[in-house]
C-alpha cells in the first residue's frame, strides 16, 4: 500500500511528479495532481516532465465502480485473446496505468486479468454473434442440399446429384461460395466465406482486394479435411499415377466419389444469390434485407 504524503487528504489520487529544471536541477515530488513545482536551487517555477498515477482517487474509484459494477458482464477487447466475455470483480483502488484496472474474471480461464478500462465495455449480450446464427448449417443443408439432375455435354456426364454444404467457414461467412472439380462437376460444395472476397479482381483497386483465388487451396483443403480424398488409399504412391489416393482403377468415378475431393486438374467457383436462398427457406422478402 502506498502512503499518502502529508497533508494529501484521504481519498485523492496521488501522482509522481518528475521535474528537470534548466539549471540542472532536478528532483521528484507527490502531489494530487500534475502541478507546477518551484527549483529548489534558483527559485524557478517548473512543470513535470513527467506526471504518473500512483493511486486512483476515491471520486474516479467511485466513478467507474458505477459504470462497472461488481458481478456486471463485460467484453474485454485483449490484444492476443480478442473479444472475450467475463464477469467485473472490482475496480483496482492502486494502479500504476493512466487508466483505472478491472478486475476480470474472463469466461474459459483460471486466473483473472487485470484489464486498464479502456479496453472494456459492458456487454450488451452473453457472447458474439457467430456464423450459425444467421446461416444456420442445418437450415442450410436443408435448402441446399437437395438431389437435381446435372448434366454437362455427354451422357455419361448426366445423373442425380446432390451438393454437399461444408461444416468449415471463412471469415464473417456470408458469401456462399460453390466450388466444382473439373472431374466431379456440375455437382458442388457450398464453403461459407468471408463477404470481402471477390469472385476475380476488377477495377483500380483490384490489388487491395481479396479474391477467391487468393484463398482457393485453404477452402479446398477444408473440403478434404471434412469429406476426405477421393480414390483408393494405398500406403505408397501408385506406380501409375503416383498417389495415394489411387483412381486409376476401371471402377473408380468420381462422381461416385463425391463428397470426397477429386482436384485433379483444377476447379471453378461461383456463388448462391441470397434472393434464391430466401425462396429456397420460405422468406422470400428478406433476400434484399440481409443481402451482404
Amino acid at each position: 500500500m502506498i502512503e499518502l504524503p502529508k497533508g494529501l487528504a484521504e481519498g485523492s489520487p496521488l501522482y509522481q511528479n518528475t521535474y528537470e529544471c534548466p539549471c540542472g536541477n532536478a528532483w521528484e515530488d507527490q502531489w494530487d495532481c500534475g502541478c507546477d513545482d518551484d527549483c529548489a536551487a534558483c527559485g524557478s517555477t517548473i512543470s513535470p516532465t513527467r506526471s504518473e498515477l500512483k493511486v486512483l482517487g476515491a471520486e474516479m474509484i467511485a466513478s467507474f465502480m458505477q459504470e462497472f459494477p461488481v458481478g456486471s458482464r463485460i467484453v474485454v477487447t485483449h490484444p492476443t485473446m480478442g473479444r472475450t466475455y467475463g464477469t467485473c470483480m472490482g475496480v483496482q483502488h492502486t494502479a500504476f496505468e493512466e487508466q483505472p484496472v478491472l478486475d476480470v474474471q474472463a469466461d474459459g480461464y483460471v486466473y483473472r486479468w487485470k484489464a486498464p478500462a479502456g479496453i472494456v465495455e459492458i456487454a450488451r449480450c452473453q457472447r458474439d454473434m457467430d456464423i450459425g446464427d444467421l446461416l444456420n448449417l442445418d437450415m442450410l443443408k436443408a435448402a441446399i442440399e437437395v438431389p437435381f439432375l446435372g448434366s454437362l455435354w455427354t451422357e455419361g456426364d448426366s445423373g442425380m446429384m446432390t451438393p454437399h454444404v461444408c461444416k468449415a467457414s471463412f471469415g464473417d461467412g456470408m458469401y456462399l461460395l460453390t466450388i466444382s472439380t473439373i472431374h466431379q462437376r456440375p455437382n458442388y460444395w457450398v464453403v461459407r466465406v468471408d463477404s470481402s472476397w471477390r469472385e476475380a479482381r476488377y477495377g483500380y483497386h483490384w490489388f487491395r482486394e481479396s479474391s477467391v483465388g487468393d484463398h482457393i487451396d485453404d477452402v479446398l483443403t477444408a473440403i478434404e479435411e471434412e469429406c476426405g480424398r477421393a480414390g483408393e488409399c494405398l500406403e505408397d504412391p501408385c506406380d501409375n499415377c503416383d498417389d495415394t489416393t489411387c483412381k486409376c482403377s476401371d471402377d473408380y468415378s468420381a462422381d461416385e466419389a463425391f463428397p470426397e475431393l477429386d482436384d485433379r486438374d483444377g476447379c471453378s467457383w461461383g456463388h448462391i444469390r441470397w434472393n434464391w436462398l430466401m425462396r429456397a427457406i420460405g422468406m422470400p422478402d428478406l433476400g434484399q434485407a440481409v443481402q451482404p
